[in-house]
């Protein structure tokens, strides 16, 4: 089945990122940093299935070498945190081959290329399956500059494209996005496979299910790390050596997930608050009003005869009454006349309703919480980046070495202590509430809302279960003494 994967990520100088490293990284060449007089050599790299330099037809010759290119582009982008390069990073459908992943990428470059002006360094990544990626895991990092060609000169211009400047960003990204779909899908078909992709999420489709997190080059290197450490005897491991917390939410996501998918094969048979529940709420309420309104004439009409007859007529003395038909005569006329078979179906649609806005509360509570831990992830997924990013800056110079490993150690103390330690807290109370569920506090918190919704009718609903509960009470009581009677016999 085609996955879909489409981000969207900015190589800026304020993040401590190069041009140059991202570049050499990505196409697994030498680069010379002609600024920082400094090589960026990963040609050890493996997995580099294509790459190619992708430009606008007046473009200077000096633009289509990567070496220059990206020197060039570090020059020209000379503030302390300019945006030098933006990159999407796809992946392709697992169905097509080689030859379709780099027609795919070709028409993709191009559009870019024709769209924004701009100088695309684009390259081909097959999965690192010894690391433990997915055999099917081939992607692309399309590096484009952040500034547009000058049409008349082929150089630089002057003034940056604003397409993704946070005015339009969205709207760009949305645009992009659709557009991979579109294209992936027309592969696709163009080959005969069935499979298509979809760029809308879960939620745009209807579709009840957790989207996971990009982890990202720093996460899934720190999570083969940790796996390769957990293959080593217990007593070799390094304790310092952790699951990123992005990767352990994703799992746990994907175990959610594949519970929901479980329970919606059933959930047709299974509904909180059925139509025919509801309907019956209502023409249970239209009857009350109903009869409500008669019972007001009635009272009118004798009202008056009361009035007439009292002249001519004495009051007869009043039988004994049982508590339960004295505490009958003091509620409201609907309490009255409403049969004990209808009371004890309001009774039990008002429970519903109660009970399905206590489990409303309860998700609601999880939610809140699950925004929080979200919002930690991203605290934690762009540390670790600095700390990757950092690691690989390490000076060259032994007077330095002391300062950049006390800076490594508070970045790696920041996440740990810091962040990871608020995620951690924020995960335990979640777990407790999801095992709890719906507990008496909620029920109450339901109960007020339901009182503030319609007081009148929360008051006959209550007034009901007294009632019920006196004639349950006096039943047992009757019980109770026939039981002793029989006995005595």
């Amino acid at each position: 089945m085609a996955i879909y994967h489409f981000s969207v990520k900015a190589i800026s100088r304020a993040d401590g990122r190069s041009a140059i490293a991202a570049a050499a990284y990505r196409s697994g060449e030498k680069l010379i940093d002609q600024k920082q007089q400094k090589e960026q050599d990963y040609t050890r790299k493996t997995g580099v299935e294509f790459k190619k330099i992708y430009a606008p037809d007046n473009a200077k010759a000096e633009l289509l070498d990567r070496q220059s290119l990206w020197n060039i582009v570090e020059k020209v982008e000379n503030r302390k945190n300019s945006v030098l390069a933006r990159e999407f990073e796809i992946a392709f459908p697992q169905e097509l081959n080689a030859e379709q992943r780099q027609q795919l990428l070709d028409d993709l470059c191009k559009k870019i290329v024709e769209r924004h002006n701009v100088i695309v360094d684009a390259v081909i990544h097959a999965p690192h399956t010894r690391g433990g990626s997915d055999e099917r895991n081939y992607h692309a990092h399309i590096l484009f500059t952040s500034r547009q060609l000058d049409k008349d000169t082929g150089e630089f211009s002057k003034n940056k494209f604003r397409d993704f400047n946070k005015e339009k960003s969205s709207e760009t990204v949305a645009a992009w996005r659709k557009d991979f779909a579109d294209l992936a899908n027309h592969y696709l078909e163009k080959n005969n496979f069935d499979a298509r992709i979809d760029h809308r999420s879960y939620a745009d489709r209807g579709i009840d299910l957790e989207a996971t997190w990009h982890e990202g080059s720093a996460v899934t290197a720190m999570k083969r790390k940790y796996e390769r450490e957990q293959l080593k005897p217990v007593e070799e491991r390094n304790p310092k050596i952790i699951m990123p917390i992005i990767a352990l939410e994703n799992n746990a996501i994907k175990a959610r997930n594949a519970e929901k998918q479980q329970i919606l094969k059933g959930l047709e048979q299974e509904i909180v608050l059925s139509k025919k529940v509801l309907d019956g709420l209502k023409q249970l309420e239209r009857t009350q009003k109903a009869k409500d309104q008669h019972e007001a004439e009635i009272r009118a009409t004798k009202q008056a005869h009361t009035a007439t007859e009292a002249k001519t007529h004495t009051e007869l003395p009043k039988p004994q009454e049982n508590r339960l038909e004295r505490k009958s005569a003091q509620s409201s006329p609907i309490v009255q006349d409403t049969s004990i078979s209808d009371k004890k179906i309001a009774v039990r649609l008002f429970e519903t309703k109660v009970h399905a806005l206590a489990e409303k509360i309860h998700h609601q509570e999880l939610e809140n919480l699950k925004q929080k831990m979200g919002e930690y992830m991203e605290l934690s997924k762009n540390l670790l980046n600095q700390i990757e990013t950092h690691k690989q800056n390490k000076p060259f110079n032994p007077f330095k070495i002391k300062a950049w490993t006390k800076e490594l150690d508070d970045l790696v103390h920041k996440h740990d202590n810091g962040i990871k330690a608020q995620y951690d807290n924020l995960k335990t109370d979640y777990q407790r509430i999801k095992n709890l569920g719906v507990t008496h506090e909620h029920w109450k918190k339901a109960d007020a809302q339901m009182y503030q919704l319609d007081k009148n009718a929360y008051q006959k609903i209550k007034a009901f279960e007294i009632e019920l509960n006196e004639r349950n009470s006096v039943t047992s009581i009757k019980k109770s003494l026939e039981q002793d009677n029989d006995k005595g016999r």
